[in-house]
């Protein structure tokens, strides 16, 4: 059995919306712009759009939807989506980045 790594919701909340303000903000050649490339790689276009609002900008899934002009439920499917494909980006090499933010 695979045991899996769960945060509370809103310490995950703060890291992941601390983790996409800082590969905003990266640097060529750094190990923040080597997340930000597999985060670009590892999430679609739109949960890149909704995981950006949601977390950096601090939307409501509400306030997204109506923006979007979609279903409130389809927002929470797709953030959630994205969530699950950020977990996989931190567990390679996310950590390392947490623990040079850190410093």
């Amino acid at each position: 059995m695979i045991q899996q790594d769960f945060l509370p919701r809103d310490v995950e909340y703060q890291a992941l919306r601390r983790f996409l303000k800082q590969v905003e903000r990266a640097e060529t050649g750094t190990l923040t712009e080597n997340m930000a490339s597999a985060l670009a790689e590892e999430l679609t276009p739109r949960q890149q759009q909704m995981v950006h609002m949601y977390y950096v900008d601090q939307m409501l899934m509400q306030e997204i939807a109506d923006n979007l002009q979609v279903n409130v439920s389809t927002v929470s499917r797709t953030i959630g989506r994205g969530r699950r494909r950020l977990r996989r980006c931190l567990r390679y090499g996310g950590r390392a980045l947490m623990e040079t933010l850190e410093l």
